[in-house]
């Protein structure tokens, strides 16, 4: 089964993500602390991480920034969720080597479709 760690810091959206992914058929393990989701990914095989953009203790962009520098996990896609349609950030996220950007709300559907791609 693939492994997917999801880094959202709103519970609800937390929930609702990880009940969907799971239901598809992945493993998931969040957090809502982006932190303690780069400490996840450093201990276990995680096929791809689903973060938020906007959160209190680390950016996406930064959580990004740093799978990407951790040598054992640099090649794990990232796919950024956010409220943000500024699409400089967008453009700045895609660039910096996210693997999927999405604009909430987005279908549940959709995300699953996502993460399926990029693994």
């Amino acid at each position: 089964m693939q492994r997917i760690l999801l880094i959202e810091d709103c519970v609800s959206t937390l929930n609702l993500i990880s009940n969907e992914l799971t239901s598809s058929g992945f493993v998931v393990t969040s957090t809502t602390n982006a932190a303690d989701g780069l400490e996840i990914l450093r201990a276990g095989q995680i096929d791809a991480v689903v973060s938020d953009l906007n959160m209190a203790s680390l950016s996406g962009f930064e959580v990004l920034s740093q799978v990407q520098a951790e040598p054992g996990a640099h090649k794990v896609p990232v796919i950024i969720i956010t409220g943000d349609v500024d699409d400089d950030n967008k453009k700045f996220g895609m660039e910096g080597g996210a693997a999927a950007w999405m604009t909430k709300p987005f279908r549940m559907e959709e995300l699953t479709a996502v993460v399926r791609a990029v693994i």
